[in-house]
């Protein structure tokens, strides 16, 4: 598997697209008339139950872009797409071990509660994900969706520093497919669905923002989002 480049360069270029050389304004307004885009990074590890009855350690580094748009003070949609690297150590198939490929998903946020210290929302998001691995002699595709259900509640103490918690309920539903010498395909699900999230938002001028994410439940993750609203 090709391991992503240049990591560090992406990091500085999301900090200069997210700070420039104005003077910081910490003060966020709140603004139904929404464009959001960010770019995310995420190490994400998860576990596939496949129909053998076992389940395999999945981990994945994802680099993705979504972007999100208001349609009414109270609901905002967007899309997202991103690369997906993967490996499964314990696959018996060497193809299937180590996959990349990519992913796209449809974003949906419903506002029950927004002012300027509280924030509660609703998520409902769906993907799809697509990796492949091969060798001399064999070729594996992993293919599955991903249904996920997220209520979440931010809370602002101050101008520039906000927290959130939530809880979600996710689907996962795949397979793989195996082609050379052995032509299979295996169905899988994800081993878990609710999982749990905490994390913290700091603003970095009026329309920029890092949030940083923890996951655990139907995965353990750690996310990197670098936001900018216009």
């Amino acid at each position: 598997m090709h391991k992503p480049q240049n990591i560090i360069h992406v990091f500085i270029l999301c900090l200069f697209i997210i700070l420039p050389a104005s003077q910081v304004n910490a003060t966020r307004n709140i603004d139904f008339n929404l464009l959001e885009y960010s770019l995310s990074l995420s190490k994400i590890n998860t576990y596939f139950n496949f129909d053998s009855g076992n389940n395999v350690k999945t981990s994945m580094n994802q680099l993705g872009i979504n972007w999100y748009e208001s349609f009414s003070p109270y609901f905002h949609a967007g899309l997202e797409f991103g690369y997906i690297e993967m490996s499964q150590i314990d696959n018996p198939l060497s193809s299937a071990r180590f996959t990349a490929g990519q992913y796209a998903g449809l974003l949906f946020q419903f506002l029950a509660v927004e002012n300027s210290y509280l924030t509660l929302n609703l998520n409902l998001n769906y993907r799809y994900n697509r990796t492949q691995g091969k060798n001399a002699v064999q070729e594996s595709q992993f293919i599955w969706s991903e249904s996920t259900l997220t209520n979440e509640l931010h809370f602002r103490p101050s101008s520039n520093i906000g927290l959130f918690i939530g809880a979600d309920y996710r689907l996962l539903d795949g397979n793989q497919r195996n082609s050379g010498n052995i032509n299979q395909i295996r169905l899988f699900k994800g081993s878990q669905s609710q999982g749990f999230r905490i994390g913290s938002k700091i603003s970095v001028n009026s329309n920029g923002e890092i949030k940083l994410q923890w996951t655990t439940g139907f995965k353990d993750s750690v996310e990197v989002h670098f936001t900018r609203t216009f």
